[in-house]
């Protein structure tokens, strides 16, 4: 927080012309031609490939009518998976490349996934974190893993559906939630890139 920060700058008085050799060092390494980016294997190349289609698929917009109950009345157009897997096939190997690498580690392809995600909206992220591969979730589970609101669960897995990423199986005594067929294509390629 913002005591450690005040010690740390506190604690480099006296340490200036070695802190300064340092980041010229940095700087000089990080400045200097960098070789190639680093090679992805057809397998990592493939799983930045499925990456790219969910990603598109993830980020597409949902329009929804401006007044009463907010109904869902359109879709916007998907992005092209090709502008996205290219930026994150570059991504993944200048990664390795700043560290010097000739492949891409694991490591690299967590980073490119991590990224991705976090151009997803938040709310959706969470949700599709909460759903297993192999089952149905119930909606209250997924309140409970996510801790958002159910209207926002509701919301969220609404657009889900309409966009064709969740199936919803209706019933009184609850709703249930699982992965649509088409979608768990793509995304069961990306879940390998989970990094812990």
């Amino acid at each position: 927080g913002r005591i450690e920060n005040a010690e740390m700058a506190r604690l480099q008085n006296g340490h200036e012309e070695e802190i300064e050799r340092g980041m010229r060092a940095l700087t000089k390494r990080l400045l200097d031609p960098m070789p190639k980016p680093a090679e992805l294997t057809s397998a990592q190349g493939n799983r930045l490939d499925h990456l790219a289609v969910a990603l598109a698929w993830l980020r597409q917009s949902v329009v929804r009518d401006r007044s009463g109950k907010r109904e869902i009345s359109d879709l916007g157009s998907r992005e092209g998976a090709g502008r996205l897997g290219k930026g994150l096939d570059m991504l993944a190997r200048c990664h390795a490349g700043l560290f010097r690498q000739e492949e891409c580690s694991e490591y690299d392809m967590a980073i490119a996934h991590r990224v991705a995600m976090d151009t997803v909206p938040h709310s959706r992220a969470r949700v599709l974190s909460a759903i297993p591969l192999d089952a149905a979730m119930p909606g209250a589970e997924i309140v409970r893993l996510t801790g958002m609101l159910r209207t926002t669960v509701r919301w969220v897995t609404e657009e889900l559906e309409a966009l064709g990423i969740l199936l919803i199986g209706r019933d009184p005594a609850g709703n249930t939630y699982a992965l649509s067929r088409e979608f768990l294509e793509v995304w069961e390629c990306c879940c390998k890139f989970e990094h812990k």
